[in-house]
């Protein structure tokens, strides 16, 4: 029994003086701040609305994480700048913000209705551009920068549908004629499809800024659209059909010269052919179509009128 007992004895002190090998604490970096700052970064977030609950995303979801730090990455130093410094960079012609957007639908009919409340237009995703100054100074030639928005004063989304069928139509003397051709009785198949797509007519923008480039990406032309993606700058994106035509219309009401060459967006159409959108213009007509660079089993020659339509990379708000 004794020995028994002794031997037991023997394992339980074995056990005891196993010890687990600790991981050694991350070094340098985010653990270097010490834990005032940590408690200070902590109650700003609080006092802008996060929650505990969304820390706990962040340690438990990769994908949300990765979103959290590109959002924090895509701000520049310096970010965001006021408008009067806006203005003075970018002139009055290549920026469109609420009091243009007031004014056009003022001019169109809809007198009686608010597009931004007084409240709104306080808001700092519309009072300050995401960018820094030096930045803007860069694009200020090439650039057309507006306000995105989601929807009309009555409500409407503002899709390109939208532009098409109702605005563009009130929109007299402006320089800028409807989509396709005007006899809305008359449209070929390939225009009854594009408009019969998502993008077309349900896709909105978000509210806040677009800084979209008025003409093809340089070098871009006579290339196909993946090599055109390799050029893309690292802060910018290919830009939505949405964006591109809104920037269009904005910077051609403004009286701002047309692009010269027709522009790639990121919008894939799949005829059974595959292609990406494209858009550019034929006199006072934004036109829209698919160019499809495979056909029949072979690769077509590049279009060499064709570059690529790109848009500032500003953070998702």
């Amino acid at each position: 029994m004794k020995k028994i007992t002794s031997w037991i004895k023997r394992i339980f002190q074995g056990k005891k003086e196993t010890k687990v090998a600790e991981e050694p604490r991350p070094t340098g970096g985010l653990w270097t701040e010490g834990f005032g700052a940590v408690g200070a970064t902590l109650k700003t977030l609080q006092d802008l609305g996060v929650t505990p609950e969304h820390l706990k995303r962040i340690r438990s979801e990769p994908s949300f994480a990765a979103h959290v730090a590109r959002q924090i990455l895509l701000m520049p130093q310096g970010a965001p700048i006021d408008m009067p410094t806006v203005w003075n960079v970018m002139g009055y012609e290549n920026v469109f913000d609420y009091g243009k957007w007031d004014s056009l639908f003022r001019s169109i009919g809809y007198d009686r209705k608010v597009m931004f409340t007084e409240k709104e237009k306080t808001l700092p995703i519309i009072r300050n551009v995401p960018i820094s100054e030096k930045d803007l100074w860069a694009v200020r030639h090439t650039h057309f920068l507006f306000l995105g928005i989601s929807h009309c004063p009555d409500g409407m989304p503002l899709t390109i549908s939208t532009w098409q069928k109702v605005l563009l139509p009130k929109m007299k003397g402006a320089g800028i004629e409807a989509f396709f051709m005007k006899d809305g009785s008359n449209f070929s198949p390939a225009e009854k499809y594009l408009m019969g797509q998502p993008f077309f007519a349900e896709q909105t923008l978000r509210l806040g800024w677009h800084l979209v480039r008025k003409d093809i990406l340089p070098l871009s032309r006579s290339l196909r659209y993946k090599e055109q993606c390799k050029l893309c700058p690292t802060q910018e994106k290919i830009a939505t059909p949405l964006e591109l035509v809104t920037a269009l219309i904005l910077s051609l009401y403004k009286k701002n010269a047309g692009p010269q060459f027709q522009l790639r967006t990121a919008q894939e159409i799949d005829e059974g052919r595959g292609g990406q959108l494209v858009m550019g213009l034929s006199g006072e007509k934004i036109v829209l179509s698919a160019d499809c660079e495979y056909w029949n089993h072979e690769w077509r020659e590049v279009d060499s009128n064709i570059g690529l339509a790109t848009a500032w990379k500003f953070p998702e708000i």
